[in-house]
């Protein structure tokens, strides 16, 4: 069988990743005198040589830092939980815990909602009682639902199902 025909219309054998290496895009720009790279790596490399920097007496910009911003509070991040960055956060609110931010202020991050309570904490209030049913509001209809009389009744189902009297 041809090779070709296997292949169908894979039009390279190359994964996708290695065809960038081999493109003639150059992504990369040098701020100082314009140019271009395929790679990062390199780029930061011709910034220790670029006259173009030296000349205007700029220096080597920082490396990017990466990740993902600090939000949580101190709790949620021991626990690994997620955290809606309120003050008090629900997690914190739920499991009765100071909710603090020290080690974000010690990294200079910042709470998502900083100095707010927790969203979801304010659906946690318990709504007031209302004593009086009101016919309007609709109501779940769970239909005929299993009932099981504790131990005292039990025995008076029992007793006047045998016909004996009980007092109690």
């Amino acid at each position: 069988m041809d090779l070709s025909v296997l292949l169908g219309s894979f039009s390279s054998l190359r994964p996708p990743q290695a065809t960038y290496s081999y493109s003639s895009q150059k992504p990369f720009k040098c701020g100082f005198c314009g140019s271009h790279y395929k790679r990062g790596d390199v780029l930061r490399r011709h910034w220790k040589s670029c006259s173009a920097r030296i000349h205007a007496g700029q220096t080597i910009p920082g490396p990017r830092i990466g990740g993902k911003e600090r939000h949580a509070c101190d709790v949620c991040a021991r626990l690994k939980k997620s955290c809606d960055g309120g003050k008090p956060c629900l997690e914190c609110a739920t499991r009765r815990k100071d909710c603090t931010y020290l080690r974000l202020q010690e990294s200079g991050g910042s709470p998502r909602n900083q100095h707010t309570p927790s969203p979801t904490l304010n659906k946690l209030q318990p709504e007031p009682i209302n004593p009086i049913p009101d016919v309007a509001l609709p109501t779940w209809d769970l239909g005929l639902q299993p009932y099981y009389p504790n131990h005292q009744t039990r025995l008076k189902a029992r007793a006047l199902r045998d016909g004996i009297q009980s007092d109690g």
